[in-house]
């Protein structure tokens, strides 16, 4: 069993431990790595994919969209972190102001993927970006209320499962390594 695997199983269950006991910080956090994570997408979109067709709309298109994301994405790393134990509001507002851009987000993935397909470029990532940015959206307009709280508390309960579960896969499908001191033949005894 390689030890840094456990290692990480354990983390992850002491991370799910965390998300269930300080749900609020944790929302912040989340918030503020979407951002992080936004601002990388910002940059690929205006340095990688405007550059893939030659069509001048569609680079138009992917510049603004690569432009709002860096925009959007520093907001939301700069005003959290800036804000992180005395206003609650920017959470909310930073919450709701990246639900909004994934949804333009999946919109502007549609397209970019019909516009790629039409060309015969590889298209299915744009697809799958476009369901999970849906999905995430939806979950950001849910987390400001209270019901965000429970789905933090759910997601370390989810996060603790799957570290132990990874521990206990791990242990269960571990090396045995026999040293030839400890193997004994059966037909001499």
């Amino acid at each position: 069993m390689a030890k840094s695997n456990f290692v990480l199983s354990v983390l992850v269950a002491v991370l799910g431990l965390v998300v269930i006991l300080i749900p609020e910080q944790c929302i912040k956090i989340a918030v503020i790595i979407m951002g992080a994570a936004t601002i990388i997408e910002g940059f690929h979109t205006v340095f990688k994919v405007r550059l893939l067709l030659p069509d001048s709309n569609f680079r138009r298109l992917m510049l603004i969209k690569g432009l709002a994301s860096l925009v959007v994405g520093l907001l939301a790393v700069c005003l959290p972190a800036a804000f992180f134990n005395t206003v609650e509001g920017v959470i909310r507002v930073m919450l709701y102001v990246l639900a909004v851009y994934l949804v333009i987000l999946a919109f502007s993935e549609l397209v970019v993927s019909a516009q790629l397909k039409q060309n015969n470029i590889p298209s299915r990532v744009h697809l799958v970006q476009a369901c999970y940015s849906a999905v995430i959206a939806v979950v950001l307009f849910l987390l400001p209320a209270h019901f965000g709280v429970l789905i933090m508390r759910i997601l370390g309960l989810v996060l603790i499962l799957a570290g132990i579960a990874y521990a206990l896969y791990l242990w269960h499908n571990r090396s045995i390594e026999l040293t030839p001191d400890e193997v004994k033949d059966a037909d001499a005894e």
